[in-house]
């Protein structure tokens, strides 16, 4: 079968818990053949964040047209939290209350359970525990003073906070009908938990769910008002099967009910954690005695081939007498080998000796003719700075003549070369001029 799984991840813990159940939820579609598509929605205050109120109607669509929701946790410290500074109508958990009230989910399932292996954890005592208790709180969860009238405001220069409880028969008839057909699943008994000795809400929740038992006969039920029934979890919590109930009463009674069930898992927790140390702890010590083990078979080992081997040289105590009358020579051996060696070295490089040795006398006279030639340049070359230093000031007004004679040499061959051209420019005149005379003398 093929799901569309909307994802309500919420805030703080909750994307970590999600995460983890959706790897449960690939798990089951894995062994059964199903198929889980996920679609994410924003709600609380990562929605705030993104949109600026908890829950959008988009969201509320894509939650509405999902097979089912799997959602997280929301909201954040009350006491720190920036989302808690808006209206109330814009916190996180106006979300959630939005959500239930759109999806019509008035029926809030709340189980406590107490397994037997975990009953010396229960904080209750084992005369009161018993065998163990099995109940089914059956919480209204869209009526009630979460969604009643709010407002506060100033009255008679009094700031006056109002809440408004109101239920009506429908809502409160489906929900009685939901718990009595739990109960006829389990084991037919239902506890109808309200304040029916003060509140008008409470009158009329416990009229109707007395119309909703005539429809089952099977199921015995009781009413209960909330403050006994909250001592009666603690006093006998055995006695209750599904516990019936308004939408506040339902919270606080089923937080009760878990915190005992929240103890038991919480020694269970340290339990646990002690036993893992414990197993670490002998998992150390296995692996001590094991290396423990390898060791000594290790020497073992050694032992055996140190004795082997002592044998062996008791045999060869003959052959070592031999080699101690070796030992002299023994000694010298090296330098005797290391001589003939250098003198084998040094015939066969003589004839490579005397060729350089003629090849240095060579360079040796070249190196002496070269530095006569240095020496006779380098006296020249003083003869020549000591006449500099002698005539330097005939030297330096001929190099100043020298100057002078290439600039106007310069000049001269700019002054030849625009004669050229004025001569080239002259020859045309001439001939015309030749012609012009010409003309004159026929004339």
């Amino acid at each position: 079968m093929e799901y569309k799984v909307g994802v309500i991840s919420g805030d703080g813990i909750g994307p970590e818990i999600v995460t983890e159940a959706k790897k449960v939820l690939d798990k089951i579609a894995d062994k059964y053949g199903h198929s889980f598509n996920y679609t994410d929605i924003l709600m609380g205050g990562c929605s705030i964040d993104a949109t600026g109120v908890p829950l959008t109607d988009e969201a509320i669509a894509t939650a509405l047209d999902s097979d089912a929701v799997l959602m997280g946790s929301i909201g954040g410290n009350t006491a720190t939290s920036p989302w808690y500074k808006l209206a109330p109508e814009l916190r996180p958990e106006a979300g959630l209350l939005k959500l239930r009230k759109s999806l019509n989910l008035f029926a809030n399932l709340r189980p406590a359970y107490l397994y037997k292996e975990l009953a010396a954890a229960c904080p209750l005592r084992s005369d009161i525990i018993g065998d163990g208790f099995d109940m089914m709180i059956m919480r209204e969860l869209t009526g009630g003073l979460y969604f009643g009238a709010r407002e506060t405001k100033e009255v008679d220069g009094v700031v006056t906070a109002t809440d408004t409880l109101t239920y009506n028969e429908n809502e409160i008839r489906r929900i009685a009908k939901r718990g009595f057909d739990i109960a006829m699943k389990r084991r037919k008994k239902v506890t109808s938990v309200d304040k029916a000795n003060v509140l008008d809400s409470s009158r009329l929740w416990r009229k109707i769910v007395e119309e909703v038992a005539k429809d089952y006969p099977e199921v015995t039920y009781e009413h209960m008002l909330v403050d006994n029934c909250a001592m009666q979890l603690v006093k006998d919590p055995k006695q209750f099967d599904v516990i019936l109930t308004e939408n506040m009463f339902g919270d606080i009674l089923s937080d009760e009910a878990i915190a005992e069930l929240n103890q038991q898992f919480t020694i269970a927790n340290i339990e646990y954690k002690k036993l893992e140390t414990e197993k670490t702890d002998l998992s150390k010590q296995q692996l001590w005695f094991e290396e423990h083990q390898k060791l000594e078979n290790q020497i073992s080992d050694k032992q055996k081939n140190y004795d082997h081997q002592f044998f062996i040289q008791q045999q060869l105590a003959p052959e070592r007498q031999k080699l101690s009358r070796l030992e002299v020579f023994s000694s010298i051996r090296p330098t005797v080998f290391q001589q003939a060696q250098l003198v084998k070295a040094q015939q066969q490089l003589a004839p490579q000796i005397q060729q350089l040795q003629n090849s240095f006398d060579v360079v040796s006279k070249q190196f002496y003719n070269e530095e006569q030639h240095y020496k006779k340049a380098d006296t020249e070359l003083k003869v020549l700075q000591d006449f500099e230093f002698t005539h330097a000031d005939a030297l330096k007004q001929v190099r100043s003549c020298i100057q002078e004679r290439d600039f106007i040499g310069a000049e001269f061959n700019k002054l030849k070369t625009r004669c050229i051209e004025l001569d080239a420019q002259q020859q045309p005149l001439n001939v015309q001029k030749q012609n012009i005379e010409l003309d004159i003398s026929k004339l």
